[in-house]
């Protein structure tokens, strides 16, 4: 049995003692083991305690840029594993994982430090403690709710004048 993982759940059969345990069978677990390995990859907890612990505190990746970037801005992964500018106008990107940019720029093919969850640094200060933040066109990240617009979605909240925090909510379909 070829492992299902990720893309679904595997289905093992339930054994007791006195049963014949074949092969295929411990070849099945097998699969499934390696499934988990391959998409987790080496290490995935990082310098964390564990994978769940990196997950909750947020997560710090190193990225190329397809295109220039510039921070801090909401960005995905295209289907070439490189990062672009999300963008709430687009109904394509609805549903697709924002992640925000970290450092002031970067030029197209170069790495880019962006964060999927956690504190960034604002560039200019003045936003109100808990304040919003909404994903806009570009992956300008904005105050205010935009107009006319595929969806919106909030994508980071403010820490304080000069902190947000990204933690992106659902999207909602206008």
């Amino acid at each position: 049995m070829v492992s299902q993982y990720p893309a679904a759940f595997d289905a093992f059969p339930v054994r007791a003692d006195g049963d014949t345990i074949f092969a295929g069978h411990v070849d099945a677990l097998q699969d499934a083991v390696v499934a988990i390995q391959e998409t987790l990859g080496v290490n995935p907890q990082g310098a964390s305690g564990s994978l769940a612990e990196r997950l909750a505190t947020g997560t710090t990746l190193l990225v190329t840029a397809e295109t220039p970037l510039s921070a801090p801005r909401a960005v995905t992964f295209n289907e070439a594993g490189t990062v672009r500018y999300l963008d709430a106008s687009d109904p394509d990107d609805v549903g697709r994982l924002p992640l925000v940019t970290i450092q002031a720029a970067a030029a197209a093919g170069d790495f880019v430090r962006v964060v999927s969850q956690g504190a960034v640094p604002w560039p200019s200060s003045g936003l109100a403690r808990g304040s919003s933040l909404f994903l806009g066109r570009s992956g300008r990240l904005m105050t205010n709710q935009p107009m006319n617009v595929a969806y919106t979605q909030i994508v980071a909240y403010a820490l304080d004048a000069d902190t947000i925090y990204v933690d992106p909510q659902q999207p909602i379909l206008i």
